[in-house]
């Protein structure tokens, strides 16, 4: 990883997954948001089975607004965003004071939404400055090794995501590839035989159905 700290790499590592974790949750709510109302019922339980984490919400309506704006629920959105903001503040240097920026305003975009009559809206917004996260730091990050890292952390998370809320099986065979792609330049000791593990998880779409269980447990121990 040349001059890049251990430290560094694991908090460009992060910075990956956070962002990642935010903009794919966000896409997952607005889903879950829309399929409520349509449908008139309370889905949000499955969505958090689905997603692994403890339902602490007792109702569709607190979990609309917590899992959103929580900030002591470290699942929420809001608890991934500051973290991704803690990563990106001490990275300044590599990631430029730019791409630290679009973080901090989709900060602001999520704190606007609580109180706005255009969520869904306010929530769009936020996905276009991640967008413009990435696209920054793929013309500022002072280098190559930085975006590698930042990119395995990325697509770790969306693998793990997209296998979780089954999102199409033509998006998760092509962040598979994505993330193979990366893993190696990104200089991260890991289980060769634990990404070989995930790629026949996913062979097929028929495979993938039955061993959703199995993709996420290899993912889990890639960096073990």
């Amino acid at each position: 990883m040349g001059a890049i700290s251990l430290e560094k790499s694991q908090q460009m590592y992060w910075l990956g997954r956070y962002t990642e974790r935010v903009f794919t949750t966000l896409q997952a709510y607005t889903i879950l948001f829309d399929e409520t109302v349509d449908e008139r019922q309370v889905l949000y339980d499955k969505f958090c089975q689905t997603m692994g984490i403890p339902d602490v919400y007792g109702s569709q309506a607190v979990f609309f607004e917590n899992f959103l704006f929580d900030s002591n629920d470290s699942s929420s959105v809001v608890s991934s965003l500051d973290r991704a903001f803690d990563n990106a503040v001490v990275l300044r240097d590599e990631i430029s004071s730019e791409s630290l920026s679009y973080i901090h305003l989709a900060m602001e975009q999520l704190q606007m939404a609580r109180t706005s009559r255009e969520r869904l809206l306010d929530l769009q917004s936020i996905l276009d400055y991640l967008y413009a996260f990435w696209g920054s730091v793929d013309d500022r990050a002072n280098s190559e090794v930085c975006r590698n890292l930042m990119k395995c952390g990325r697509y770790v998370e969306r693998m793990d995501l997209y296998v979780r809320l089954h999102f199409s099986y033509a998006e998760v065979e092509r962040s598979y590839y994505k993330l193979r792609s990366r893993i190696g330049k990104a200089g991260m000791p890991y289980q060769e035989e634990m990404l070989d593990c995930i790629g026949e998880c996913i062979i097929s779409e028929e495979v993938l159905n039955e061993n959703r269980q199995k993709a996420l447990n290899c993912l889990a121990q890639l960096f073990s």
